[in-house]
């Protein structure tokens, strides 16, 4: 299917995207990884639709395909799972740097704060939470971003 020519380069990517959620949630993190490399390696432009909330977002919609921000945040994630924090903060400042809905960027900044904990940088764990904090606003990521924020202010107490 992927070797069909009639499809696009952003189809394309889209199918190997979901392909590679597939894989993570099968616990196949290495081949979750291989397939978001061969997008990363395709030059897309942002198909972020800024109005849509990245976690209400169908798995495929016509028109609305998978972001730089998505790829960058997803290999973050895998590379986390798969304890390479170098290469996994590398990716989510990657993500950081692509366009993106409020939300979307929230979410990785959301994570990213999570991540920074794991590793005790705590000043800089509490500054990711609370520009997650202040960027989200889809009821449900906002309340994710404040836990997260409140759990690490409890434990600096």
């Amino acid at each position: 299917m992927l070797k069909d020519e009639n499809l696009t380069d952003k189809i394309r990517c889209d199918i190997l995207v979901h392909q590679a959620k597939l894989a993570e949630n099968q616990g196949e993190y290495l081949q979750a990884l291989e397939y978001l490399k061969v997008v990363e390696s395709v030059k897309l432009e942002t198909a972020s639709n800024p109005n849509q909330s990245a976690r209400l977002r169908p798995l495929f919609a016509h028109k609305n395909l998978t972001s730089k921000l998505h790829i960058f945040y997803n290999m973050g994630m895998l590379y986390w799972k798969d304890a390479k924090s170098k290469l996994a903060r590398q990716y989510f400042e990657a993500a950081l740097q692509q366009k993106g809905s409020d939300d979307e960027l929230a979410t990785v900044l959301n994570s990213y704060g999570r991540f920074e904990f794991g590793f005790g940088n705590i000043q800089q764990a509490l500054n990711y939470l609370q520009k997650a904090v202040q960027l989200a606003k889809d009821d449900e990521l906002l309340s994710d971003c404040t836990k997260n924020l409140s759990m690490i202010r409890e434990h600096v107490r």
